[in-house]
């Protein structure tokens, strides 16, 4: 962040070590002067015209668009035109720098940005002025430039001195501007900010900035505030002025982002640098999202939240991913040892090449900042959780969750849970979201997730799968249920069960017993499909558990081949979900169930008394489903008559006759905005989308 300084007018033994670079430097450096003009858009134009900036620092976007040229110009003139280190070695001169991949930013603004917008901005009226034989000018090297019949000096090193008293007409100050004002000629606003340090690589820069743009799906002309684009680095204490980094281009640029790009380099040193540590303090107070970008082959991210690919992603059958999960498997690619590094976070200790920016940087952040604790955390609990996805997690992690400043999404595995609650202490009451799955989970490391679900004060969302989890049986699910007391502002629940034999009406009672005290719920997907030894009890109290859920909009509960359950359990559900009368979305299978037509009609009550209803998913193959049951159903749903959607799965129900078709026909023909429509027979399937397609098949079913 400390730009570009100008060498000074160089003494005698200044110039003599610098000649021999120059002498093979100057000529390349004219000639890239006009590639780079033609290679990058550039419009030189915009500098040479003006005498004073007109555009606003802040508002100094460059696009992805303007940065991949940057990286490709890198790639293709690196070495040919002789690009130089600005650090002097060992004998007093300049490395070449030869390896494109390898260019960093200050490689860079010093070979081609300081050349290209530096004129340290002198126009020379005088042409009587000759340049010496390797380009040598008062004060530095320079080439001339002519620019609408006026001849100028530019300088590609150095800087050109004060005008000689007595001879103003000589040296004229004209503009010198920023790399960014050569690519548009007005305000740009950035729409995310991006914190680095200048070290790293350009290309690798480049493609993190890439895979932001691939993860986030945005326009290829998106826009970003970078410093070293933005600021003239020329003029670089103009552009910082004099009223401390509240007023600096920083943190303007700060206040016009959406977001900002935190790009971690190999060594995490952008975490060690102290304007970084200011950039990050403002980011946390301001809430703005913070992306944390590394490249490994190709740009990887760390989101706080999934970001909007995440909701794209499929297995390999086409089923869609949860965007949790695909946000943790996407995460999985980035480096862990980036990771390891950002867990010991200290911004506080931050280092700054300028000892007086330090500690005004410091000094500012604990008097009107509210000091580095914000930022320090939001950097440790995202390592945090990326590295709980990869099952690495270490005490550090567990002690950063903990004490987390913001409320944090946690995904992965249930077994890393457990066993991080287990050997570190792990809680989740600093947690908005908790999303785990397993499939081999036992009571033992249920047992510990339902513990600290006891302490979850401020968890909005549970989502746990533990399909075929073969050694869970009712102590886990027991445990579960009694941590639900502890989330008194659960909004969505989300427990799969599938397959684990061993759960039976002891764990199911204890669900229901949890359900009944969380009242805010909104949405509850219960799965207890092939538990075979669930019956009567445990769905019963689950039913019962839906009494005091009236903010409850969707309902989905799963008692597939749960072969005990019958129409005690039904009856229960049904009048659990006549107690939901802001229900709008339901579904419910008791496919291989002992219902029969009496728990359909004690179903069909339920869905009668939810006016709100608008989209429904039963399956309703249990074998003793005949005409009574279908007619009681079809009374129903004529009372849910804001439906939208229906699916009604009828297959194997052999009792059913035509009588049953046409009271469901009937009850379905009382929902005006009915247009997706999917019934099942066993000889038949109707399948509609549109209300013309609707109404002409509840007429033939009727019929």
């Amino acid at each position: 962040h400390l730009g570009h300084t100008l060498r000074a007018g160089p003494s005698a033994s200044a110039s003599r070590r610098f000649c021999s670079f120059m002498l093979l430097d100057i000529t390349r450096l004219e000639q890239q002067l006009g590639e780079a003009v033609s290679f990058l858009h550039l419009q030189l134009d915009n500098l040479l015209r003006r005498e004073y900036s007109t555009i606003r620092t802040e508002l100094r976007a460059i696009s992805i668009a303007d940065l991949r040229r940057v990286a490709h110009f890198i790639r293709s003139s690196c070495a040919e035109h002789g690009w130089a280190d600005p650090r002097l070695n060992a004998a007093g001169g300049h490395d070449e720098v030869g390896n494109p991949e390898t260019v960093n930013l200050y490689q860079f603004v010093y070979n081609v940005v300081a050349p290209i917008t530096a004129p340290a901005g002198h126009e020379v009226v005088d042409t009587s002025l000759e340049l010496g034989a390797e380009g040598q000018a008062p004060g530095g090297f320079a080439c001339w430039l002519e620019q609408d019949g006026r001849r100028r000096l530019r300088y590609l090193r150095g800087s050109p001195p004060s005008p000689p008293p007595g001879s103003p007409d000589k040296f004229v100050r004209t503009f010198s501007g920023s790399f960014a004002e050569l690519l548009f000629d007005g305000e740009r606003e950035a729409q995310w900010f991006v914190s680095h340090w200048w070290g790293e690589p350009v290309v690798q820069f480049v493609e993190c900035l890439e895979g932001h743009v691939r993860d986030f799906k945005l326009e290829g002309d998106c826009r970003y505030w970078v410093c070293a684009y933005a600021n003239n680095q020329t003029r670089i204490a103009d552009e910082l002025g004099t009223q401390g980094p509240l007023a600096s281009p920083f943190y303007k640029a700060l206040q016009v982002a959406q977001g900002a790009v935190l790009v971690i380099d190999e060594a995490s040193t952008v975490t060690t640098r102290m304007w970084c540590g200011f950039e990050n303090v403002v980011i946390a107070q301001e809430r703005k999202p913070l992306v944390m970008a590394t490249t490994q082959g190709a740009g990887r991210l760390l989101t706080t939240a999934p970001a909007p690919i995440d909701h794209e992603q499929v297995d390999h059958f086409g089923n869609k991913i949860s965007p949790p999960k695909a946000q943790m498997e996407r995460q999985a690619q980035f480096p862990a040892t980036r990771l390891e590094a950002a867990l010991v976070t200290r911004l506080e200790q931050a280092e700054a090449s300028n000892e007086q920016d330090k500690a005004m940087i410091t000094e500012i952040v604990a008097s009107q900042l509210g000091g580095f604790a914000l930022a320090d955390s939001n950097l440790r609990v995202g390592a945090a959780i990326a590295l709980f996805g990869l099952d690495k997690v270490t005490k550090e992690a567990a002690e950063a969750m903990n004490a987390a400043a913001e409320p944090f999404v946690l995904t992965g595995s249930a077994d890393t849970l457990a066993g991080a609650v287990v050997a570190h202490g792990l809680g989740v009451q600093r947690c908005s979201e908790v999303h785990m799955q397993s499939t081999v989970a036992d009571d033992t490391a249920v047992i510990a997730i339902g513990d600290v679900l006891r302490s979850a004060p401020i968890l909005v969302a549970l989502e746990l799968k533990f399909r075929s989890c073969k050694e869970l049986g009712d102590a886990g699910a027991a445990a579960l249920g009694r941590g639900l007391g502890g989330a008194p502002r659960l909004t969505a629940l989300d427990l799969n069960f599938r397959a684990c034999e061993k759960i039976g009406d002891v764990g199911a009672v204890a669900i229901g017993e949890g359900l009944a005290g969380t009242v805010n719920l909104t949405s509850v997907t219960l799965n207890f499909s092939c538990c075979t030894m669930l019956g009567d009890d445990g769905a019963a109290a689950l039913g019962r558990g839906l009494v005091n859920l009236k903010q409850a909009t969707a309902v989905a509960l799963n008692f597939y081949a749960c072969a005990l359950v019958g129409d005690a359990g039904a009856a229960a559900i049904g009048h659990g979900l006549a107690e939901l009368r802001s229900l709008e979305s339901l579904g419910l299978d008791l496919n291989g169930t002992q219902v029969t037509n009496n728990g359909a009609a004690a179903i069909a009550q339920g869905i009668g008394s939810a006016k709100n209803l608008k989209s429904i998913d039963l399956d309703c193959r249990f074998k003793q489903l005949g005409d009574i049951g279908a007619v009681a159903l079809g009374q129903g749903l004529a009372q849910a008559s804001l439906l939208t959607a229906v699916h009604i799965d009828f297959r194997g129900c052999a009792q059913m006759g035509d009588q049953g078709h046409s009271a469901i026909a009937q009850g379905l023909s009382q929902a005006q905005g009915l247009v997706s429509l999917d019934l099942r027979f066993s000889s038949k399937r109707w399948r509609t989308q549109t209300r013309e397609e609707v109404v002409k098949f509840l007429a033939q079913l009727a019929a």
